[in-house]
């Protein structure tokens, strides 16, 4: 299992140690793999909540959940407060809250569906998740740059 993220008896050592040991594995066989890691930047701030809500409708979340949860961020009405002054009501398209439970589950389907589009187009590459960190170890340049969907010219 390469998801670690949120999840209970799973900590970011296992994300680590796993990585360690293919990246020392590669090393001793000489098979000149290469690691992408990458954390996607403001990830619960810039999460489509249509996309989410839509995917954990197609992974067989009941829909009273995702109505339920469809109504409460159409009704959300955030602010900021400092000291005893308020902000007026944000509205964002996007983000979901940090912190909150149903975010997690999000990030992971999220991140879930990238891990399993990853090993699709890589067969033998390496993906693993921590919430919204992953890495990738590829053993070619073309590997490299299909996991990034980048078109190389080798």
């Amino acid at each position: 299992d390469r998801m670690s993220g949120a999840r209970r008896g799973h900590a970011i050592q296992d994300v680590y140690w796993c990585t360690q040991l293919a990246w020392d594995h590669a090393s001793i066989c000489e098979s000149g793999a290469m690691m992408i890691f990458l954390d996607r930047t403001k990830c619960f701030d810039r999460m489509p909540r249509d996309l989410m809500l839509n995917l954990q409708e197609f992974s067989g979340t009941p829909a009273v959940i995702v109505d339920t949860r469809r109504s409460w961020y159409r009704n959300l009405r955030p602010r900021f407060k400092f000291r005893n002054n308020y902000s007026p009501v944000l509205r964002h398209p996007n983000g979901m809250l940090q912190g909150c439970i149903w975010t997690l589950d999000d990030v992971n389907l999220l991140m879930a569906t990238w891990q399993r589009q990853q090993e699709k187009m890589l067969v033998n590459s390496i993906s693993r998740v921590y919430l919204d960190d992953s890495s990738s170890m590829c053993f070619s340049i073309q590997d490299a740059a299909t996991s990034l969907c980048i078109d190389v010219q080798c």
